[in-house]
C-alpha cells in the first residue's frame, strides 16, 4: 500500500519525539516487557471503509489498540467478517440510507511500557500504552419502512488463549448497560436509538 501524502513512515530517531503517541516499535518490542507479543489491533476495521481514503486512514496509530495475535484473529473472524456480511444482507435495501458503525475499547489495568530517548539516554515509561480489557462494536441501519436493525458485540480479550477470548453478541440496549457498568458512567452508543 502506498501511503497518502499526509501519512508517512517515521524514522527510529523520530520515534523518540513521540512521548504521548504509540509508534511501531512499541508493538514490535511489546513481548520484551509483557511476555506477550501485542499486535496493532484496528479499532475501526479497514474493510469497513466506505472509500479508499477512509480505508487507508484506519492504518494510523490513532485507530490502533493492543491485541494479542490470537484475539486479533478471533475478533476478525467472529465479529468483523460476520458483521460486514450481516450489514450487507440486512441493510442493503434501505434506499441509500447509511449504516452507522460505532467501535471502541474499554481500558484495562495492564500497560505496555515504552522506551524513548531523552537527553541522549533511554528512558522507560511503565504506563506507555494501555492494554484494553474489552473491544466492542455496534451497527445500526434503517431498513425498509423506517424499521431499524442493529446488533452489538463485546469481547473480553487480554491473554493469548481461548479461555479469555469471551465474545458476546447482544442488542445495543444490553451493550449500553454493559458499557455503562464498565466505563462507570452513563453510556449510550447511538444516543438512545437502535436499541433492538
Amino acid at each position: 500500500m502506498k501511503n497518502p501524502s499526509d501519512m508517512r513512515e517515521i524514522s527510529g530517531a523520530e520515534m523518540d519525539a513521540f512521548f504521548y503517541q504509540a509508534v511501531n516499535r512499541d508493538y514490535t518490542d511489546s513481548s520484551k516487557y509483557t511476555n506477550v507479543a501485542y499486535t496493532r489491533g484496528h479499532v475501526f476495521p479497514n474493510q469497513y471503509g466506505v472509500n479508499q481514503d477512509q480505508a487507508d486512514s484506519t492504518f494510523t496509530f490513532t485507530n490502533v489498540a493492543p491485541q494479542t495475535q490470537h484475539s486479533n484473529g478471533r475478533w476478525a473472524e467472529q465479529v468483523e467478517i460476520p458483521m460486514r456480511k450481516e450489514i450487507l444482507r440486512e441493510c442493503k435495501a434501505n434506499d441509500g440510507k447509511p449504516t452507522y458503525i460505532v467501535t471502541g475499547v474499554v481500558p484495562g489495568t495492564k500497560w505496555i511500557p515504552i522506551t524513548r530517548t531523552e537527553r541522549n539516554k533511554p528512558k522507560t515509561f511503565d504506563r506507555g500504552i494501555n492494554i484494553p480489557n474489552y473491544y466492542w462494536t455496534a451497527f445500526c441501519c434503517v431498513k425498509t419502512d423506517n424499521i431499524r436493525f442493529s446488533k452489538a458485540y463485546l469481547a473480553l480479550q487480554n491473554e493469548p488463549n481461548d479461555k479469555t477470548f469471551e465474545l458476546s453478541e447482544m442488542s445495543v440496549n444490553i451493550l449500553n448497560s454493559q458499557l455503562t457498568r464498565l466505563y462507570k458512567q452513563d453510556f449510550s452508543v447511538f444516543g438512545g436509538l437502535c436499541l433492538t
